[in-house]
C-alpha cells in the first residue's frame, strides 16, 4: 500500500500559513492514485489548500500539491479530498537579451534544440514519461499555469533529441526573457501545444522546416497548409537545424501553389552552396510559367546574393557581401513599401528604395529550388533549410534575433542564445 505524508508545518490555506496542527497528515492510497483523503476543519470547505507531500512508494519528497477541499462524509466524520499533481520535472529557459537586437519582438517563434540524456524517455534512462514526448510542456510563468503554444519538429526519446518552436509573447532586448519547460508527468498522453499553426503569426504564408534529414517532408507548419509539391528528385540532407533539402540542379524544385499576394514581404531560408554560380536562384514567387517576384538568388555578374521585387519595375538589391561556399548562411530579403533589403547572417548587406510589390498575380506560387519549369534561371546545386515566407517586412532586430537563435540555440550545459536551468 502506498502512503502520502503531508508536511503539516508548511501547509497553506488560501495561500496563507495554516497555524494549526489539526490535519491528519497520513492516509493510505492505492498505488498510482494521487488523491489524498485528509481530515480538515469543517469551516475550510471549498478552500484552497497547498503545500508539500512525500510519497512513500518511491521516496519522492517535496512534491507540491494544491487543490480545493471537497466536503465528504465517511464514518460520521468530516473528510475532504484533494488531488496533488503527479510528479514532474521543471527547468527554466532563459533568452540572452544581448542577442536580441535593439528592440523587443512580439509573438516570436523561439527554437529550442536539445540533445541531452534527461530528454530520453524513462525506458531509455531519461526523465520523459510519454514515448511521443507529449509530457514535454512549455509555460510562460514559474507557477506553470499558463501554457505557451509550441510545435515539435522532431523528438527522439531513445537519443534524447528535441527540436521545438515555442511562441514567446514578447522577447525583450533590455532584460532576459524566462520561460519554463516541464516533463515527466505520467498523466499526459496528448499533445498540449496548441492547434496546428498556432506558433506562427498571421503574417506567415508558409513555413517549411524540411525535416528530418532522412525522409524529406514539405509540410507547411502554418495554418495555411501550403504543402510543397516536389518536381524532380529533391533529396533529404542534414540541415542547419534539423533536416534540409538538396537541389542538384534547376530541374529539381518544390512548389507551394496558389498562396497569397504580398505587397510587403519577408523571404528567408538557410542555404549551403558548394560552388557559387552567377545567376543561380534559391527561391521565388512565381506565376507559372516564368513571371518571377520576391526572389532570392545570386547576381549574374558578381555572384553575390540579391533580392528582387517587382514594384512597377524591377528593384534588385545586391548584397555587398558574398556567401562562403560549403557553409550554412541565413539569407533574408524584405520589402516594406519604402525599401527593399537583403541580409546575410543577421546583418544588413544591401538596401534600395522601392515601393509596394506587385499584387496582381492570379496564382502566386512559392518556388523553392532553381527553377519553376520556365527555364529562365541558371542551374545551381545547393542545400536549403527552414524556408519561410511572410506578407510583412520583418524588422532588422527580428531577423538578427532569428539568426542568433537558429545559429547557436544552446543546449543543456552549453549556454548560448538559450540557457537551461537545472532540473527541479
Amino acid at each position: 500500500m502506498d502512503t502520502l505524508f503531508f508536511d503539516t508545518h508548511n501547509i497553506l490555506l488560501n495561500e496563507q500559513p495554516y497555524p494549526y496542527n489539526s490535519i491528519r497528515p497520513r492516509y493510505p492510497v492505492v498505488p498510482g492514485d494521487n488523491t489524498a483523503i485528509l481530515f480538515f476543519p469543517w469551516w475550510t470547505y471549498n478552500a484552497l489548500w497547498s503545500g508539500n507531500v512525500t510519497r512513500l512508494l518511491n521516496g519522492e519528497t517535496g512534491l507540491p500539491f494544491s487543490g480545493i477541499a471537497e466536503f465528504k462524509t465517511f464514518a460520521n466524520d468530516h473528510f475532504y479530498s484533494l488531488a496533488p499533481p503527479l510528479p514532474h520535472i521543471s527547468r527554466t529557459i532563459t533568452i540572452d537579451h544581448t542577442l536580441c537586437g535593439s528592440s523587443s519582438s512580439s509573438n516570436f517563434p523561439v527554437l529550442v534544440s536539445l540533445n541531452d540524456t534527461t530528454l530520453k524517455t524513462v525506458a531509455n534512462g531519461g526523465h520523459v514519461a510519454n514515448t511521443n514526448g507529449f509530457d514535454i510542456l512549455f509555460y510562460a510563468d514559474s507557477a506553470e499555469t499558463t501554457l505557451l503554444n509550441w510545435e515539435v519538429e522532431f523528438y527522439d526519446g531513445v537519443a534524447g533529441i528535441l527540436i521545438a518552436w515555442v511562441k514567446i509573447p514578447s522577447v525583450s532586448n533590455t532584460a532576459d526573457t524566462v520561460f519554463y519547460m516541464q516533463y515527466g508527468n505520467t498523466s499526459i498522453s496528448a499533445f498540449l501545444g496548441g492547434a496546428v499553426g498556432s506558433v506562427w503569426d498571421s503574417n506567415y504564408i508558409t513555413v517549411w522546416h524540411l525535416p528530418d534529414g532522412t525522409t524529406l517532408s514539405t509540410a507547411d507548419s502554418t495554418a495555411n497548409a501550403v504543402t510543397g509539391a516536389i518536381t524532380g528528385t529533391v533529396t533529404p540532407v542534414a540541415g542547419q537545424i534539423d533536416g534540409g533539402a538538396h537541389f542538384a540542379d534547376k530541374t529539381k524544385y518544390i512548389v507551394g501553389a496558389n498562396t497569397q499576394n504580398a505587397p510587403h514581404t519577408t523571404v528567408s531560408l538557410w542555404v549551403n552552396v558548394p560552388t557559387i554560380v552567377n545567376g543561380g536562384s534559391f527561391t521565388t514567387f512565381s506565376e507559372l510559367p516564368g513571371a518571377h517576384d520576391h526572389t532570392l538568388a545570386l547576381d549574374g555578374t558578381t555572384g553575390n546574393p540579391i533580392f528582387y521585387v517587382y514594384s512597377g519595375g524591377a528593384v534588385i538589391v545586391v548584397s555587398s557581401s558574398a556567401l562562403t561556399t560549403s557553409a550554412w548562411h541565413y539569407l533574408v530579403g524584405t520589402a516594406d513599401g519604402t525599401h527593399v533589403k537583403i541580409y546575410i547572417d543577421g546583418a544588413l548587406t544591401g538596401t534600395l528604395s522601392g515601393g509596394d510589390a506587385y499584387t496582381g498575380y492570379t496564382h502566386p506560387n512559392i518556388v523553392l529550388g532553381g527553377d519553376d519549369g520556365s527555364g529562365g534561371s541558371v542551374s545551381m546545386a545547393f542545400d536549403a533549410d527552414e524556408a519561410r515566407y511572410s506578407k510583412s517586412a520583418r524588422s532588422a532586430d527580428w531577423i538578427l534575433t532569428e539568426y542568433n537563435n537558429q545559429n547557436t540555440p544552446g543546449n543543456i550545459g552549453a549556454a548560448a542564445f538559450l540557457t537551461f536551468g537545472p532540473e527541479t
